[in-house]
This record gives C-alpha cells, structure tokens and sequence, in this order.
C-alpha cells in the first residue's frame, strides 16, 4: 500500500455526493446554464436595447423609456420580442380530448378560434391541429399531461418557432404592408388565429387582446427571425410602430 493512502472500506464510495453536496452542484450546473436568446438578439442589441435575463432567456427589458414606450403603443403601434413563451404543436384526431384531459376549463372550438384558460391559449388551425402558447411555469406541465393521455400527438416548438407580439391601434396599417391577409379587426376579431404568408414567409397569427389594445401574436419559422423583424420595422415605421420591452409591456396589461 502506498504511503499517505488509507485503507478504503467497503462502505466507503469516494466518487459519490452526498445528498446536500448532490443539490449544491445542481444549482451551480444550472446557476452556470447560459440564457436562452432568440432569433432576433442580435438586432434587438443594433438598436439600442437594454437586455434582461427573464424565464431563462435573454431579453430586452427597454429600448428607450419604457413609460414612454407604453404611451406609444397606446396611440399608434409597438412590437415586442416574445419567443421565450412555451409553444406545443398538438396534432391528431383527438385534439379535444387531449386538451380536455390537460386543461379542464377547454372547451371543443371551431377552427380559426381561439380559447383561453389561465395562462393557456390554444389556437385551432385545423380539427387536427393546434398550436398552444403557455407560460414557462407551465409549459413542461401541459407537455406532460397531454403526453399521459395519448390520444393526440404533441410536440415542444419553443426552439422551432421564434414569435413577436404586435400591440396598438395602428396593427391593421402595418401588416398591410407585408401579409395579403386581411387583418383588419373588423374581419379578424378577437380570439382568432390564421396561417398565411407574412413578409413572405408562413407564420401563424393569434389575435388575444389585452388591457383594450388589439393584440397579434406571429409566429414563425426561427431562422427568418431577423427577415420578419426587419421586415415588420420597415413596413411599421410611417406608422410609428415602436420596439418595447418587457417593462412596457407589463404597464400594459391591466
């Protein structure tokens, strides 16, 4: 035996942690995880953004004020980055089932409807196919209780899909300009959904609206992430469609 080494006994188990030592390198292997960026970090930072770490990923927080960003999208148009939220792909026969089993309060919908429970949206693109937007806390939650069930089939698409948010009385003027649907909130009223072309490239679009503003959630394929961005500012600016953060964005729910 070599000098300085003592004896190993059997209950011994040096390549193990113990419970506490276990935990404390847990939370320092996720303390070191980097953020999450989306499709369009880099143009957010062109622009003058202030950068956040929000849910795991890293967002702008303000660009300018975001009391005055607020006020902006309030008389004209803003637009804001929100491809950190959860987005499952449901599809199959049993698509009402499925959503029944996972979120008691879903009613069945007709296709190009939108239903809200919670923090929940569940958009019907067709009778076999939905698109479901959730909150971080709860997206692993719905995953795995549409999973248990088994009578459709769903998909993770947080890292498939990037998504932006446009909010103010002035969306119909700015799509307009990139989309040859029509949009306008007379014919696309509140909680309902569509797929189509935007900016030339096919995207989903949920109309929620929130706090009395209209409110069109577009999502679309990650790697277009910096053609639709550029796409929507140019097509935006005559209109005054302003970038805001997450801070105006929270003055703007009620």
């Amino acid at each position: 035996m070599d000098g300085g080494q003592r004896p190993r006994c059997n209950g011994d188990a040096p390549t193990l942690l113990r419970p506490r030592r276990q935990e404390a390198a847990r939370v320092m292997i996720q303390a070191q995880r980097p953020s999450a960026r989306s499709a369009m970090h880099y143009r957010h930072l062109e622009i003058g953004a202030e950068m956040v770490e929000h849910e795991g990923w890293t967002l702008p927080a303000r660009y300018t004020d975001a009391e005055e960003e607020a006020a902006r999208v309030r008389e004209s148009v803003g637009i804001t980055d929100i491809s950190h939220i959860g987005k499952i792909r449901l599809q199959g026969e049993s698509v009402d089932q499925a959503l029944r089993e996972a979120l008691p309060e879903y009613q069945a919908m007709s296709v190009g409807s939108v239903s809200i429970s919670g923090d929940t949206v569940v958009a019907r693109l067709a009778s076999d196919d939905c698109l479901i937007l959730t909150g971080q806390a709860t997206a692993n939650h719905v995953l795995d209780s549409l999973k248990l069930d088994g009578s459709a089939h769903p998909v993770n698409v947080i890292s498939v899909l990037a998504a932006v948010r446009i909010i103010g009385p002035n969306i119909s003027q700015v799509l307009t300009g990139v989309s040859d649907l029509d949009l306008a909130p007379l014919y696309f009223p509140n909680l309902s959904c569509a797929q189509g072309m935007v900016a030339e490239i096919h995207g989903t679009i949920i109309r929620r609206d929130i706090g009395g503003l209209p409110v069109y959630d577009l999502l679309f394929g990650r790697d277009y992430g910096d053609h639709m961005w550029e796409s929507l500012m140019d097509a935006g600016e005559r209109h005054g469609l302003t970038p805001i953060g997450l801070e105006a964005m929270s003055l703007l729910r009620p």
